[in-house]
This record gives structure tokens, C-alpha cells and sequence, in this order.
């Protein structure tokens, strides 16, 4: 075994929750700030128990107004986001990108199920 493939065996792999497709996949840690806006880091995996999105991490879709058909955006689970969500990360991370203090990720599933966002 060579010396990159020891180092990239050593990388933390990173679980993300994509909102607009609603695949978990995972990244390597050091790939975290070029993530998409619409991708979640998760600290475990959605538990098959919940009783409203059975896993999948989101409960339905919600069509943007103005929009076609085509686009629609996902709902999340509030249960899931406030379980598995890495907020911490989730938080320094758009804080970065937009240069000061943002929303909670429970601020953002209200404001999505209450369709202000």
C-alpha cells in the first residue's frame, strides 16, 4: 500500500443528506467546504422507526410557487433533522459561507414546512 492510498484510508468519511434528491452519500472530510448549500452533514443515519418519513429524511415534496412542475423541493422531517442533523457543523459551515450568524436548522424546517423559504 502506497502513501496516498494510507492517507486516504485515514480521511473521516462524512454522511450528507441532499435536499433536493433526498440521497444520503458520503464525502471525505476534507471536502466539506465545497459542499452544496443544499447538502446536510448528518451525525448517524435516519432511524427506520420514524413514523413519518420511515428513514428517508424527508416527509413529501413542496412545489416552489411560480415554479414548473418539475421543480420541487423536499420537505424534511423535523424529527429526523433535530436527531441527526450535525449542527454544529451544519451552522459553522454556513456561517462561512455567508460571512455571519444564520438560521438554526430547526428555524429552517419551520420556515420550509411554513413555506416562507
Amino acid at each position: 500500500m502506497n502513501k496516498i492510498q494510507e492517507v486516504k484510508n485515514k480521511q473521516k468519511l462524512i454522511r450528507v443528506f441532499s435536499l433536493l434528491t433526498g440521497q444520503v452519500t458520503q464525502i471525505e472530510s476534507d471536502e466539506v467546504k465545497t459542499m452544496d448549500e443544499w447538502q446536510v452533514p448528518l451525525t448517524k443515519e435516519f432511524p427506520q422507526s420514524c413514523r413519518k418519513c420511515y428513514g428517508r429524511g424527508y416527509i413529501g415534496h413542496h412545489r416552489l410557487p411560480g415554479e414548473d412542475e418539475e421543480d420541487k423541493q423536499l420537505v424534511p422531517c423535523p424529527s429526523c433533522m433535530k436527531k441527526c442533523v450535525d449542527e454544529a457543523l451544519a451552522r459553522s459551515l454556513m456561517e462561512a459561507k455567508l460571512g455571519g450568524p444564520t438560521i438554526t436548522p430547526d428555524e429552517l424546517v419551520t420556515k420550509t414546512l411554513s413555506g416562507s423559504v
